[in-house]
């Protein structure tokens, strides 16, 4: 994804992702988390945590 220009209205745009994943009842809150931890860390990532 980061590596990839997208063209829209004759600009360039540069998109990255970050994802928090959580396998639990609680699973908005800690994907939440986990996604802050992911932006903490640096861009393009996934992070997965258990409650």
């Amino acid at each position: 994804m980061a590596g990839h220009v997208f063209c829209c209205d004759d600009k360039n745009l540069h998109i990255t992702m970050t994802f928090g994943v959580s396998p639990s009842e609680e699973i908005i809150a800690l994907a939440d988390r986990q996604m802050y931890k992911g932006k903490t860390a640096g861009k393009n990532r996934v992070v997965c945590g258990k409650p």
